[in-house]
């Protein structure tokens, strides 16, 4: 994984992508009802689970094949899509905006509502990472 989507990855999700990747990986395998005792019991154990088979980089391997983009799924789908170049030749500002629009793809899509993809791409490059 380039050193600038981890960086990008470490400014929007300081915390780590952990929760992020087993809420993807869960509603994908056992998709159902949010919000229920049995969904919430069961996100419980996948939350204890799964990391604990998983590594770091490994996380980010899963996180960075599971965003979503207009142009499709995956971090390089994204690169080739939004900048035309492989992940690797990616800038830190390319790979930020590329985790930024992860967060949500239909709001900060940088094609769809550039305004908004902006505001947000301010308030990440300040080191300020909350959403608005």
């Amino acid at each position: 994984m380039p050193a600038t989507f981890r960086s990008a990855v470490q400014l929007v999700h300081p915390r780590g992508v952990r929760q992020v990747v087993i809420k993807r990986v869960f509603a994908a395998v056992r998709p159902g009802p949010l919000r229920t005792h049995v969904y919430t019991g069961n996100m419980v154990v996948w939350s204890l689970w799964f990391p604990a088979l998983h590594s770091e980089p490994d996380l980010l391997a899963c996180y960075a094949h599971t965003m979503v983009f207009d142009g499709g799924e995956g971090l390089s789908a994204g690169a080739q899509y939004y900048f035309g170049k492989p992940v690797g030749e990616l800038t830190d500002e390319e790979a930020l905006s590329l985790v930024v629009m992860d967060l949500s793809p239909r709001s900060y899509s940088m094609r769809l509502h550039p305004e908004r993809f902006r505001e947000a791409m301010q308030r990440y490059a300040r080191g300020r990472p909350t959403r608005g």
